[in-house]
């Protein structure tokens, strides 16, 4: 009698518990649409932060071309557009620079904008590429040291992925804080408003003539900057060789060299440039640095 007692009881749980697991199996959403779902939010995240620095790169011009002085409201936009901009210098220094403000730009501002606002730079400096071990995204760290003892933390896009460390080299971008994102290649040109303004601050190693071949500036003349120097070419074409010509100097992997060879004297007969001197000089240096490693 106890027995059978004991099996009704046993049989009347086991149904009690099947009842509850029913009733939470019934409550659960379907597993296709929680990944559905997911999926949903997972796009929609990018596109909501796409939109706010949009915005906020749209706010700050609009203002810009306003010509209102800065206001308290101003000053919250301003540093919001900081932290996009301090984001995107880490992130993607390739957009930071697209969406950085120009050299005449920057000199326009406020003082009191000027410590929230990327500021554009050249100079000669001392460039560290530091390998990372392992698999992660991250490929090395860069410094740039500049003179007086600033290091700012340094991130790169293109080509100038591929070049190692150098004593100097030329670096143009743009800085903020204690970090900055620099430019592809080794020059950068240069719009007129941009080229008038650079005149007051930078020097010009070239007077009148093509830095590359020495021949008189055609009608349509480049003006670049490099390593805080102001460097002009007879048209687009004879800048494009001589600069892709220099961007192959950065191949060398020794510290010295590379496309700082273009601020030591290599005149060329009948003026311009003596490109394969510099050549040879790199290869000199690649070749000591090779033997000694």
């Amino acid at each position: 009698m106890k027995l059978r007692k004991h099996l009704i009881s046993t049989i009347w749980f086991c149904l009690a518990l099947l009842g509850v697991l029913a009733i939470i199996y019934l409550l659960q959403p379907a597993a296709t649409d929680t990944g559905r779902d997911a999926a949903s939010v997972r796009e929609t995240v990018p596109a909501v932060k796409t939109a706010s620095r949009h915005e906020v790169f749209e706010r700050f011009s609009k203002w810009m071309e306003s010509g209102q002085p800065p206001a308290t409201e101003v000053m919250t936009m301003v540093r919001e557009r900081r932290a996009v901009m301090e984001e995107l210098i880490v992130s993607d220094p390739q957009q930071a620079l697209e969406r950085a403000v120009t050299l005449d730009v920057w000199q326009s501002l406020p003082l009191e904008l000027k410590a929230e606002i990327e500021e554009p730079f050249s100079t000669l400096a001392r460039y560290r590429v530091l390998p990372v071990c392992g698999n992660g995204s991250v490929d090395a760290v860069r410094y740039t040291e500049l003179e007086g003892g600033t290091s700012l933390e340094t991130f790169v896009f293109g080509n100038r992925i591929g070049i190692s460390s150098k004593e100097k080299s030329p670096v143009q971008g743009i800085r903020l804080g204690n970090r900055a994102a620099l430019r592809e290649g080794s020059f950068h040109v240069l719009t007129e408003a941009e080229a008038a303004v650079a005149r007051g601050i930078y020097q010009s190693v070239s007077s009148g003539t093509d830095f590359s071949t020495g021949a008189t500036l055609g009608e349509n003349p480049v003006t670049a900057l490099a390593g805080g120097k102001l460097f002009q070419f007879a048209d687009r074409t004879s800048f494009d060789t001589f600069s892709e010509a220099i961007a192959k100097l950065d191949e060398n992997p020794a510290p010295h060299g590379g496309s700082s060879l273009v601020f030591l004297p290599f005149p060329a007969e009948g003026g311009g440039f003596d490109l394969e001197g510099a050549t040879q000089m790199n290869n000199q240096y690649a070749s000591t640095w090779t033997e000694t490693k």
